[in-house]
């Protein structure tokens, strides 16, 4: 497979490197002006526990989705920001041991969703509805909170900072997430550029088209919203909620990186696949109610 990826880059090397060149382009206008200021910023305010997150309200809501308290706000963080928001966050938590490796882990698994900028700006443009749009964030939003309440852990643990190790100023704290954020954006645009270019080689070998529902969530949303005449929008509409559930192999590597592979990878993907699933029946009941 190796060897025949390598062919297709030296024998089709004008489509290839035109898709390379709009991946670039989209990381460069769209992707990283949008989230590396935010990411600054949520990394500063998780590591300098500015987040009132240990209050009586807190630890229920925590406990009810089987969380450890301080990884409450990076779970909302992926929730409703979107990845890698959620994900980089609980990886931020655990690095400066403010939870324990597993529940870092499972946050990280669970709050993968995509934005709401995303989908009600390009879902919404791709399937020319913004109602379609408000199907799949209540839809993602619901199968994610399901799973997280009836994946049951041991216990939420919580793990202190370390006594040995002296408080940090705020001015550190900054440049050190203007730094890290740096590395997970170039990270990021990585790993989007590389399921760009393997998408486009494997169409080039006649591979189904559907298999982009499984590789990367934008190309598989404009998939999708393609099959509207052909399949009508509750079940197009649908097939989009799953891939966005799955989050595609490109979000599920990004995030072992983040977690620099130490994330358990067969947990991660149990995770994904039932949110996935949920996330189409609840969208094609939506749909089917509200868009019929």
């Amino acid at each position: 497979m190796v060897l025949l990826f390598f062919f297709i880059l030296l024998m089709r090397h004008a489509e290839i490197e035109q898709t390379a060149r709009e991946s670039l382009a989209f990381v460069a206008r769209s992707l990283i002006p949008a989230l590396f200021p935010f990411a600054v910023l949520s990394r500063f305010v998780l590591t300098a526990s500015l987040l009132p997150c240990r209050g009586r309200l807190s630890n229920r809501i925590a406990n009810l989705l089987h969380l450890s308290a301080p990884l409450l706000p990076a779970y909302c963080l992926g929730l409703f920001c979107g990845f890698p928001m959620g994900a980089y966050a609980a990886a931020s938590l655990y690095e400066a041991a403010l939870c324990d490796e597993s529940s870092a882990h499972r946050s990280a698994s669970l709050a993968n969703n995509a934005s709401a900028a995303f989908l009600f700006g390009t879902a919404a443009s791709l399937f020319e509805n913004t109602h379609a749009a408000a199907i799949l964030f209540a839809s993602q939003t619901a199968a994610t909170l399901l799973v997280s309440f009836f994946s049951r852990q041991k216990s939420p643990r919580e793990k202190p900072p370390s006594p040995l190790s002296e408080p940090q100023s705020h001015l550190t704290l900054a440049t050190d997430a203007t730094l890290q954020s740096g590395l997970a954006m170039l990270s990021l645009s990585a790993f989007v550029v590389f399921f760009a270019v393997l998408t486009k080689a494997l169409m080039l070998t006649g591979v189904p088209e559907w298999v982009t529902l499984l590789l990367e969530p934008t190309s598989a949303v404009r998939y999708a919203a393609s099959l509207v005449p052909k399949c009508g929008l509750s079940l197009s509409l649908s097939l989009a909620s799953f891939a966005l559930g799955w989050s595609g192999f490109s979000v599920i590597m990004q995030t072992q990186a983040l977690f620099k592979g130490k994330l358990p990878l067969a947990k991660q993907i149990l995770y994904r696949a039932a949110i996935a699933v949920l996330s189409f029946v609840i969208t094609f009941l939506l749909a089917s109610f509200f868009l019929s």
